[in-house]
């Protein structure tokens, strides 16, 4: 026996053994796979270093054509370079020596000579006995990161040189508006150095007008905006440069502001071009225009825009070459335009020394001024010498002068000693000054005064010329204005014709053709010109509408003004469009003027408008409800069919008559306030009152009164009316109805027919706790309580949906979790076609009486069970009294049996 069980139990463990190794196996064979699929590579080596097994990753990328020729043999191997094998060695050993788990990064070459990178960990394995066992090398191939490495590196190098080397300055900010980074470009704009602007608002590099602007382009950029704009900068030296700035926000990798980066270019030099080229073009612009057109002021000229300097020289010379006597024509500015036989002393030195200059531009500008026109002046200029001056007018203004000088008058004798005290004050070369002094010419008074009454007479000449030439170029501007307004009213009048949306047309009524026709013909009836005016019209005319045409040339024949008339025209397509005709008088050959609009469509709105105001008539005299119509003194002036209905009167008698005719005294009382109501807040008013009719019959009436008006002008009223006396009957029974509902023990839910809750009454909210806000629209599966099949509902609905009613008991949940028994029968609603609309329950909450009943039921069951464990004891008592019997028995037998 004892035998038998220990052969068992060895079998047993024999069993579990065999199913462990074959676990182990099944492990060993998965792990195997795993190390072959991985894209690691894995490496196992003995303690000393030797390589017993490589993953196929590894055989892959080295290239190994047949890995058993290395296992066995020392690692690293042999093919790898020594920038490998150095470290891996030093770290084997650490590994070995310390226990530690290695990391290295270092690249190889492969069979081929191919250079890879690897990122290797060296794990020492230990055995159960803490002794080391074998030594992995776990490696990952990193050569694709390491060449984007590199490009990035590179391309690192190649965006730090263009911002460095970059003429655009850049400028970089963080989210404090702090600058973060400034190249050297924008350094050199501003004249600081890029430790003097990191760190510092970009508000400290602008004038404090340009803040606000400069905050609000912040802003922007914190909404993601980019954009580019000029802006105002203030240098470290004090100056303002003006740039153009291309900014965009920074945002980091949550999606959030963090900055913003701007490319800058210093635009100052080209914004002061632009100014002066601007101011010039307005200054050519405003002297073309003193010249060219009559308004034009001429003070804004130069007297250099004006005259010829060559002919005026040529004069001014021969006269010097016969009188001796020196002349100049100078602007009001004292610029010199033209002069002959002027001396040294005022070539050689007085206008070439800018002191001196300046006291000659002075007396030119100064002493000249309020000399009448045609008249002379003599004065002492600042040089001490003397000048004679008389104006040039042009068109009453002051534009320069002609100068006689510089010279000394006879008996007069030059202070030597003052000149050589001005050469002395001035720098000039004193022999070389005083002997200019000594060449500057003596006339007499005689001399002098004949001499400026040539020049008189030639600045009269010069400014009369001058005018006659500004007038002229007036005259020829004005006419070629004229020239240009005539072509441009002609192309005006010719496009007009060309372009018009209308038929613009010459016809002639006694041959009955067209003679002339614009584009238009094409667009609105689709003929060319061409064909158009090959047609005789009365051919295009429609046939209903060619005898009052032709009752229309009649009347132009005989002379008489026909202003408009319609017809229709036929199309190329053959279809015929409405034409609206405006047409001048006939002259004596029978030429008009006729214009033609397409009013087709307008034709077409007017008729479905027509069709539309019968289609509602037709509509308000179907309706039940009565309509009916007052004007302003409230006559009622339409009434529809159903109006005689309600009022009991007919319809010819309603018409005419006072709105509150049809009322008695104390209905219309009731009735004139929600009018007058309505009249006076000028929009539609709903009413609902009792009144009597004519018959003294009470009936209810609601409705709208619409009040019209034009502006402020009542104009009458529109007063619809329903007879709603069954309908306040019917309500008078519903709220009996709701009553008994409200107040009824019975739980009351009504739904729609997809389980929407719609009414719930008081009884619902004291047994489920929900307010009837928390209720109302839910669906009706919120009081489930997860305790009944879903099969349970499914049959539920489809005695629902067929239209029958369903009885049986829930269990449900309250508001608060709480779980209650409730008893109900649930019925359809359906509507006059026999159709479901809503779902109405009626229930018991029936919790307590379940209690109940559960309570009995335990009960019986305990008294059932102790029935049962009676008998069992019964029976267990005879069993164990009948087996030793058994063995007596047995015994009893054997010692009866022989030997």
């Amino acid at each position: 026996m004892e035998k038998e069980k220990t052969k068992e139990q060895l079998k047993d463990r024999i069993s579990q053994l065999e199913a462990k190794i074959a676990d182990l196996e099944k492990t060993k064979l998965e792990n195997a796979i795993w190390l072959e699929e991985s894209p690691i590579c894995t490496k196992i080596l003995d303690v000393d270093f030797h390589l017993q097994y490589m993953s196929s990753t590894g055989i892959r990328e080295l290239q190994i054509e047949d890995i058993t020729v290395y296992y066995g043999k020392p690692y690293p191997l042999s093919f790898y370079p020594d920038s490998f094998k150095i470290p891996m060695l030093n770290d084997l050993r650490e590994a070995k020596a310390t226990g530690k788990t290695i990391v290295q990064e270092a690249s190889i070459k492969n069979t081929k000579g191919e250079t890879l990178w690897y990122h290797s960990t060296i794990v020492p394995i230990y055995d159960k006995n803490k002794q080391l066992d074998h030594i992995m090398v776990v490696s990952s191939n990193i050569t694709s990161s390491k060449k984007a490495e590199g490009s990035l590196l590179l391309s690192e190098k190649r965006y730090h040189d263009l911002v460095y080397l970059a003429q655009e300055g850049i400028w970089v900010i963080d989210k404090m508006n702090r600058t973060t980074f400034v190249n050297p470009a924008m350094c050199h704009m501003l004249g600081y150095t890029s430790e003097e602007m990191l760190g510092k608002s970009i508000f400290d590099f602008m004038d404090k007008s340009k803040i606000k602007m400069a905050t609000e382009k912040v802003n922007r950029r914190k909404r993601g905006i980019k954009e580019q704009h000029d802006f105002e900068f203030v240098c470290k030296n004090g100056d303002c440069i003006i740039v153009a700035i291309e900014t965009s926000p920074i945002i980091d990798e949550a999606g959030n502001y963090d900055g913003a980066i701007a490319g800058i270019i210093n635009i100052t030099q080209r914004k002061q071009a632009e100014k002066t080229l601007q101011q010039s073009e307005s200054v050519i612009r405003n002297k073309l225009k003193a010249i060219t057109e009559p308004d034009g002021d001429i003070g804004l000229l130069e007297l250099s825009d004006i005259i010829n300097t060559d002919i005026l020289y040529a004069i001014m010379n021969d006269f010097y070459k016969i009188t001796g006597l020196l002349g100049a024509v100078l602007d009001i500015k004292g610029n010199v335009l033209v002069a002959v036989g002027w001396k040294d002393i005022c070539t050689k030195f007085h206008r070439c020394n800018p002191e001196t200059l300046k006291n000659c531009i002075k007396s030119d500008t100064c002493l000249t001024k309020g000399v009448p026109e045609g008249t002379f002046k003599a004065y002492h200029c600042n040089n001490h010498m003397w000048d004679i001056a008389t104006p040039i007018m042009v068109g009453g203004k002051h534009l320069g002068n002609v100068f006689m000088g510089q010279y000394f008058l006879e008996g007069e004798v030059p202070d030597v000693a003052l000149f050589r005290a001005q050469a002395k004050e001035y720098g000039f070369d004193e022999e070389e000054y005083l002997a200019a002094l000594e060449q500057v010419p003596t006339f007499s008074k005689e001399t002098i005064e004949n001499g400026m009454q040539f020049y008189s007479k030639l600045a009269s000449l010069i400014s009369s010329l001058s005018f006659s030439s500004i007038k002229q170029s007036r005259l020829l501007s004005e006419r070629k204005q004229a020239e240009k307004k005539r072509r441009a009213a002609e192309e005006n009048l010719q496009n007009t014709f060309n372009i018009s949306p209308s038929i613009i047309s010459k016809a002639n009524i006694k041959t009955g053709y067209f003679l002339e026709v614009n584009q238009a013909v094409t667009r609105i009836l689709g003929y060319s010109v061409d064909e158009f005016i090959a047609i005789p019209f009365i051919d295009l005319i429609h046939p209903d509408d060619r005898q009052s045409t032709q009752g229309v040339v009649s009347e132009q024949q005989k002379g008489k003004e026909v202003i408009f008339f319609e017809n229709r025209y036929l199309c190329k397509d053959g279809t015929y469009k409405w034409i609206t005709w405006h047409t001048t008088k006939a002259n004596k050959e029978g030429i008009v003027i006729a214009i033609a609009s397409d009013i087709n469509d307008q034709k077409i709105i007017q008729q479905e408008i027509i069709e539309t105001k019968q289609f509602y008539e037709k509509i308000i005299e179907g309706v039940q409800d009565g309509i009916c119509v007052t004007d302003d003194k409230d006559t009622i002036y339409y009434a529809n069919s159903a109006m005689e209905k309600i009022s009991e009167m007919p319809r010819e008698k309603i018409k005419g008559n006072n709105l509150f005719h049809f009322f008695r005294e104390k209905t219309t009382r009731e009735y004139t306030n929600p009018y007058e109501q309505a009249k006076k807040i000028k929009e539609p008013l709903w009413y609902d009152i009792k009144v009597s009719t004519p018959n003294h019959r009470d009936i209810w009436q609601n409705g709208w009164l619409i009040p019209q008006y034009q502006e402020d002008t009542f104009l009458g009223m529109i007063c619809t009316i329903r007879d709603i006396t069954e309908r306040k009957l019917a309500e008078g029974d519903v709220r009996m109805l709701s009553s008994a509902v409200q107040q009824s023990p019975s739980i009351v839910l009504i739904s729609d027919t997809d389980g929407i809750i719609e009414y719930v009454n008081p009884k619902f909210m004291e047994v489920t706790g929900f307010s009837s806000e928390e209720i109302i629209g839910k669906e009706s599966n919120i009081l489930r309580s997860g305790e009944h099949d879903p099969s349970f509902y499914e049959d539920l609905w489809t005695t629902l949906k067929a239209g029958k009613i369903w009885k049986g008991q829930f269990i449900n949940k309250k508001k608060n979790g709480e779980l209650f028994w409730e008893e109900a029968s649930i019925s359809a609603i359906l509507n006059e076609s026999g159709e479901i609309i809503n779902y109405i329950k009626i229930g018991q909450d029936i919790t307590q009486q379940r209690k109940i009943d559960i309570d009995l039921k335990i009960a019986l069951e305990k008294a059932l069970e102790s029935d049962r464990l009676k008998s069992a004891f019964l029976a267990n008592m005879s069993h164990e009294i009948r087996t030793p019997m058994n063995g007596i028995l047995g015994f009893a037998e054997l010692l009866e049996q022989p030997g």
